[in-house]
């Protein structure tokens, strides 16, 4: 895909939400009783979404992205229709040069006050109407909503996906503002309760991208990635079998049990360890899964510390004892915090702490 899932807001329930707990995004701001945090009663990505609520009709909740300013910029994002919209219309989407910078287009949620409360509707960096939805949405409709600013063409495309087509392909609606927005180049975009509702209210939002590459961001994909040992580290001791590396030995897509690492017999705090292939960040600090398939072969007792290393740092360990005498996949989460702590999944390694008697 040519766009880049940032941020899912996958942290635990309730969790105010932080540019160290979600690091895709680069900061809150927060007027009054604003606040963001992570809800697990609805998200896109299966965990968690961001929930933005005020208390009062004056305050605000925001979240921003800054990212390189460039010619052409798209962001990405799902939300859900509140039940009960606040008096004001209420900006839920800005794109700036800067996240303290100039307007160039936001997407408003209608307010109770509205000719047409409870819908959507889109404005250039004039402030005037690009389109907007003629009926109101159902609360707990689920929407998709996309954003190509082009400065150069001064141009901006919104596209709007719901309910059932919330994925998919031909958008439900489609505004244009051919030229005439100004040249300011776009770098940040801003989710939230951003202006000021006239009455307490809050909004969901989900799964954030973006790209810069003059495309727009598509569709939500749940499918996982992952990686695999692709180089060795420390092999000391262990005998590999059916594999010209200790890597290739354990790192093939399909499970094939004749091809592993064995360790020493009766080891003592012995110790393999592989590199990982290259990884990205995935968009979200939740759903980091560590799995090592092991056998123990003829031991009375056995202790087997698995670690998740970033260059020499451990990330994140787990210790299991008594590994069963058959293939078995062993596997761990890691904590949202300690995700969090990974900077480069270039560099990425598993280390496997042997002991078995």
């Amino acid at each position: 895909m040519a766009f880049s899932e940032v941020e899912g807001f996958n942290v635990a329930n309730g969790t105010l939400l932080t540019s160290t707990n979600c690091p895709g995004i680069t900061g809150t701001t927060f007027v009054g009783t604003g606040t963001v945090v992570s809800d697990t009663s609805w998200s896109k990505d299966g965990a968690s979404s961001a929930k933005f609520t005020t208390s009062d009709g004056t305050s605000s909740s925001t979240i921003y992205r800054d990212i390189t300013q460039g010619t052409t910029r798209a962001w990405r994002f799902y939300g859900k229709i509140p039940a009960s919209v606040p008096t004001s219309n209420v900006a839920i989407c800005i794109v700036k040069n800067t996240h303290s910078g100039t307007m160039i287009t936001q997407m408003y949620l209608n307010g109770s006050g509205d000719a047409v409360p409870s819908s959507i509707k889109v404005q250039g960096s004039d402030a005037l109407i690009i389109g907007s939805k003629t009926a109101a949405l159902t609360a707990g409709t689920v929407f998709r909503a996309d954003v190509n600013v082009n400065s150069s063409a001064g141009s901006v495309v919104w596209n709007l996906y719901l309910g059932a087509n919330v994925d998919g392909t031909t958008p439900d609606y489609t505004w244009t503002k051919a030229s005439g927005n100004g040249a300011t180049t776009p770098g940040s975009v801003l989710l939230g309760l951003l202006t000021t509702t006239g009455s307490a209210a809050s909004i969901q939002l989900d799964t954030l991208a973006e790209a810069t590459d003059g495309t727009t961001p598509g569709t939500f994909s749940a499918t996982a990635t992952v990686i695999r040992p692709l180089t060795d580290i420390t092999t000391s001791g262990w005998t590999k079998v059916n594999g010209a590396t200790y890597s290739a030995a354990v790192n093939e897509s399909i499970t094939d049990d004749t091809s592993y690492d064995e360790s020493p017999v009766a080891p003592s705090s012995s110790v393999i360890e592989w590199k990982l292939a290259a990884g990205s960040f995935p968009g979200s600090t939740g759903g980091h899964i560590v799995t090592v398939r092991m056998e123990a072969v003829s031991a009375v007792s056995s202790s087997v510390t698995c670690a998740l290393v970033q260059g020499t740092t451990i990330i994140s360990s787990s210790t299991f004892t008594n590994i069963s005498s058959s293939y078995t996949d062993y596997s761990w989460t890691l904590t949202p915090t300690e995700a969090s702590n990974i900077t480069d999944y270039t560099d990425l390694r598993i280390r496997v702490t042997a002991t078995a008697s």
